[in-house]
């Protein structure tokens, strides 16, 4: 099985190919700033992946997660953020300043996000 993830021009291009990972720059950055948006199941296993990435190389300088629970009873993706030490942020953001992060990763959110807030990424 093989899966294609691209973002725009200077963006990081990874390639999974069964069990064997690729990877390619395309930028001349050193590292980057990952602001993922996600808050279930389905969200969790690619934010799981994205965290061993983070931890296994000098790629991603810094990954903190956005998340759409208040509730006291937290999910599985934030249970794990916390054990993690990865600063949560609770939707909708307030605040975030353009070019706070490099790219924002989104799976399986549920909240449409407008475009004054992607305007904030530069990749």
């Amino acid at each position: 099985m093989l899966f294609i993830v691209s973002n725009l021009s200077r963006a990081i291009k990874i390639i999974y190919k069964e069990k064997c990972r690729y990877l390619r720059y395309y930028s001349t950055k050193k590292s980057y700033k990952l602001l993922f948006f996600g808050s279930d199941s389905i969200a969790f296993s690619s934010f799981k992946k994205v965290n061993e990435f983070r931890k296994t190389g000098n790629v991603i300088d810094r990954l903190d997660l956005v998340i759409t629970n208040n509730a006291k009873n937290k999910s599985e993706i934030e249970k794990y953020a916390q054990a993690e030490n990865i600063t949560t942020k609770l939707w909708p953001l307030q605040g975030l300043q353009a070019a706070e992060y490099d790219m924002g990763l989104i799976v399986a959110f549920g909240h449409l996000i407008k475009d004054d807030l992607l305007d904030k990424f530069p990749l």
